[in-house]
């Protein structure tokens, strides 16, 4: 018998932790605020998933040596170029669904793999 309380104390557990993470992983999806590291030569995070519609802060912080921007071409969205130790913020709202590369238009910096996804979700 106190098998199986253990077994049933210990679900009842996990299914807690699992609900506290799903909600923590769905806060960061859908967040409108969203803070960027630049490195020598990446994004963190790569990818950032925002709702359609929603006004979307970009706080770009540059971790690396370099001057990096973060920029989202296809929407017309770009931070201008910053060095290191700088940040910048921006503002956007993103109009429709679908998936758009975000890069650091510095030259050379793209071909070296600073890239990542922006993911616009439905409303």
């Amino acid at each position: 018998m106190r098998y199986l309380w253990a077994v049933l104390a210990a679900a009842i557990l996990v299914a807690g932790i699992l609900a506290v993470q799903g909600a923590r992983r769905q806060t960061e999806q859908t967040a409108a605020e969203v803070d960027v590291e630049a490195y020598d030569y990446r994004f963190s995070p790569e990818t950032i998933q925002v709702r359609a519609g929603s006004t979307v802060t970009v706080r770009l912080r540059n971790q690396g040596v370099e001057h990096h921007n973060w920029a989202a071409p296809e929407l017309n969205v770009a931070t201008p170029d910053i060095p290191s130790g700088s940040e910048a913020v921006i503002e956007f709202t993103p109009g429709r669904p679908g998936t758009y590369e975000i890069v650091c238009t510095v030259p050379g910096h793209r071909q070296l793999g600073m890239v990542g996804k922006l993911v616009v979700t439905a409303p």
